[in-house]
């Protein structure tokens, strides 16, 4: 039997590739938030931070 043929086995590369698919969205947003959190610490550091004001909008101190 053709394991290309055969619905289990397309199936399982089917979550296989959505599961790598999945990982690499993951760490794309990892890296993303790293880089905004770092910029954030680093501007707070400089006396620049951010705050939430009123209305969840933020504003600069």
């Amino acid at each position: 039997m053709n394991s290309w043929n055969d619905p289990r086995a397309r199936e399982l590369n089917r979550l296989q590739l959505a599961l790598a698919t999945f990982a690499l969205q993951l760490d794309a947003f990892e890296l993303q938030t790293v880089g905004l959190l770092r910029s954030i610490s680093r501007s707070r550091d400089e006396g620049y931070g951010r705050e939430l004001g009123e209305g969840g909008k933020i504003a600069r101190q």
